[in-house]
């Protein structure tokens, strides 16, 4: 799984020290926190854009994936109570990520086959006929 940011965007996004401070985790390392947050930051965009018909990995990622991955892998350093600009930033980026699933927001990948937001599909199944269909009479 290709991972969309590093400890290094975290870092110059919120500060060394605050991020450091909210990946501090009493026995467990820092740097294993903080590689968990950003690892399970890509494992839940990967979740939206595979269900929005996009394939993976993306590589290059566009600019708006780091700055979604930013926000949910700060979010989950996160421990306790939550702050309020913390809490809204990650409810932003999963906005933002259902918006791209939908096709409401379509990423600018190669590859990417998204349907319009505003499109009607319809799936068609082609199936055998029922064998007992026809053949109940008045039940």
């Amino acid at each position: 799984m290709p991972l969309y940011i590093a400890r290094s965007d975290l870092d110059q996004r919120f500060g060394q020290a605050q991020t450091a401070q909210a990946a501090w985790r009493d026995g467990l390392d820092v740097d294993q926190v903080i590689a968990a947050a950003i690892s399970g930051a890509g494992e839940i965009i990967d979740g939206y854009l595979a269900g929005g018909g996009y394939g993976l990995p993306l590589d290059p990622a566009p600019a708006l994936i780091a700055e979604i991955a930013l926000d949910i892998a700060w979010y989950k350093l996160w421990t306790g109570a939550i702050p309020d600009d913390v809490a809204t930033r990650y409810k932003d980026a999963l906005r933002q990520l259902v918006d791209i699933q939908s096709g409401r927001l379509v990423l600018q990948v190669a590859g990417a086959e998204v349907l319009p937001a505003d499109s009607d599909s319809e799936v068609l199944l082609d199936a055998p006929p029922r064998p007992l269909q026809g053949n109940m009479g008045g039940y």
